[in-house]
């Protein structure tokens, strides 16, 4: 049985590209990292709408079941909605470590979209909308309807965790609202810590250069900790 390893789990309707920066980081650091992919999740709307969120968990669940013969510790980091699957798993497994980042409770924070979207009509820009055109359309009612649902159900879940955890949250993350961390903290008691960061995106590690090293430093320092 080999010793120990990290198992980063990426958000709703994306790939293992948004957490690849994060992974590579790692890797050059000699952690060892496992991007683990979801099913229904191949960068696709017609791969996502054949899923559900059972077959997400399932997926995850068998990934991390056979980790967990092979490994003495078994990490797990989860990104968006990746962190709701790993809260979960944590209660299923006897998980070492888990790193929540810009995790779910509350989403949307329609300021910082308002703000964006303002800032790019009156300076001639398109980036920000763009970008919220395209992530509405990518993704199917049925699909959004799943992911509603895991929400749900992991919020009624939450307890007190037995892992040591870090809660890692920005501050203008557009999708998820940045009081989700500070319930997070409440739920999983003492052993959860919480870092709130000013700026960045939803997207940390795609479209947040200010904050992608930032957070990949702290996420180093508590799981070789």
């Amino acid at each position: 049985m080999e010793n120990e390893i990290n198992v980063l789990i990426h958000g709703f309707a994306g790939t293992v590209d948004e957490i690849l920066y994060l992974k590579d980081f790692l890797d050059k650091k000699g952690i060892n990292t496992y991007a683990l992919k979801l099913s229904g999740h191949d960068g696709t709307k017609k791969g996502l709408h054949k899923s559900s969120h059972k077959d997400w968990v399932k997926s995850a669940e068998e990934e991390v079941a056979k980790l967990c013969e092979s490994y003495e510790k078994v990490n797990l980091i989860g990104f968006s909605m990746g962190g709701l699957i790993c809260i979960g798993l944590s209660r299923i497994f006897k998980v070492n470590k888990l790193v929540l980042i810009n995790a779910p409770v509350y989403i949307w924070n329609f300021k910082i979209i308002a703000r964006r979207v303002f800032g790019d009509l009156f300076g001639g820009g398109m980036e920000n909308i763009s970008y919220y055109w395209y992530n509405i359309f990518r993704v199917s009612l049925k699909s959004c309807v799943s992911f509603l649902r895991l929400l749900r159900k992991s919020n009624k879940t939450l307890e007190t965790g037995q892992a040591d955890t870090i809660i890692l949250q920005c501050m203008d993350d557009e999708l998820v609202h940045y009081k989700s961390a500070q319930y997070l903290k409440n739920k999983l008691g003492e052993k959860a810590i919480l870092r709130y960061y000013e700026g960045g995106r939803h997207q940390i590690f795609v479209v947040a250069p200010e904050l992608m090293d930032i957070f990949c430093d702290e996420i180093f320092g508590f799981i070789s900790d």
